[in-house]
């Protein structure tokens, strides 16, 4: 491997670390609230009424979507509301999450282009 002298790509390079970094770390948030929300999820939700799921939001009949009653099996207004709470920040984190890829995405591509000129690759 050779040693990168060229102060602009390593720049370039730093400044992809850094946004990888911060993908992966948010990932980790990413889970968590998802795991909390479908745990939180299982103690209202009366999942028997999904049974025409094939497989996660596809329906074999979509006529069973307007067809099926949904039901809660608790009631209680606290727990629902710390449910919505944490659907709402896990909404949050999933578009902050989804920005930091995007940038990822901008910064490997300026990268990319930077060693491309840096050290005349096609």
């Amino acid at each position: 491997m050779r040693t990168i002298l060229n102060k602009t790509a390593i720049r370039a390079i730093l400044r992809y670390n850094l946004r990888k970094n911060l993908a992966s770390n948010q990932q980790k948030y990413y889970e968590r609230y998802q795991n909390s929300s479908i745990k939180a999820s299982l103690e209202i939700f009366d999942y028997g009424y999904f049974k025409g799921l094939t497989e996660v939001g596809k329906f074999k009949d979509t006529t069973k979507i307007i067809n099926t009653k949904y039901q809660l099996i608790n009631k209680d207004k606290a727990l629902i509301k710390q449910f919505g709470n944490e659907v709402y920040l896990y909404k949050g984190i999933v578009d902050y999450y989804k920005t930091l890829l995007e940038d990822t995405r901008k910064e490997a591509d300026t990268l990319i282009l930077t060693l491309k000129q840096a050290y005349d690759i096609k």
